[in-house]
């Protein structure tokens, strides 16, 4: 039997992080889509909270999730601290104060840290060569962004923290996710 490889234009493996407050709803969502859409792309992901951890995933996430392939049954939160943030080469939390809190204990990490919305819009005006590493290229490149887009509060740069809010939330955070999925694996790709 001949198994087709699936086709990939990224050429070295990337690591990305998701970072909520307490690793128990947004971010094991976007870390379980992201990971459906590598598929078998050099892409490494991971999750972690601002929070102390071992929280299962909430109902209605587990339920959104199963409706769109994803099994988040085994989730158990992680605290931030039990990893080491430096070892990944994006990483993209759910507001501005996630980004905040990483940049004020590893400001080195600042150039390579967005909210998930920020880095969807900079992602489109800033196209990755292809055979650019990806950390090293976002050093250069992330570190121009003006320093207000860690300041303050957006809605525009948020995703809602859908914890005890009807199953519909949830989808609409599902469907953000989906849709930045999609994004962050063509751009990695240079397409």
């Amino acid at each position: 039997m001949i198994v087709e490889r699936e086709r990939t234009d990224l050429l070295q493996p990337v690591r990305v992080l998701y970072v909520c407050t307490a690793n128990q709803c947004r971010s094991p969502f976007a870390e379980a889509t992201l990971r459906r859409e590598a598929g078998s792309r050099p892409v490494e992901v991971s999750s972690a909270g601002l929070m102390d951890g071992a929280r299962q995933m909430r109902p209605h996430g587990i339920a959104v999730g199963r409706e769109r392939g994803l099994d988040l049954t085994t989730h158990r939160s992680r605290p931030l601290t039990a990893i080491d943030p430096a070892g990944f080469d994006l990483i993209l939390t759910m507001e501005r104060l996630h980004s905040r809190e990483i940049a004020a204990e590893h400001p080195r990490l600042a150039a390579h840290t967005f909210t998930v919305r920020q880095f969807d819009r900079w992602s489109l005006e800033h196209r990755r060569p292809r055979r650019a590493a990806l950390r090293p290229w976002l050093d250069l490149h992330g570190s121009t962004r003006p320093v207000q887009e860690m300041l303050g509060d957006s809605v525009n740069d948020a995703v809602p923290d859908p914890y005890d809010a009807p199953v519909a939330a949830w989808r609409r955070m599902a469907d953000v996710f989906d849709a930045h999925a999609r994004l962050l694996i063509a751009w990695l790709e240079g397409r």
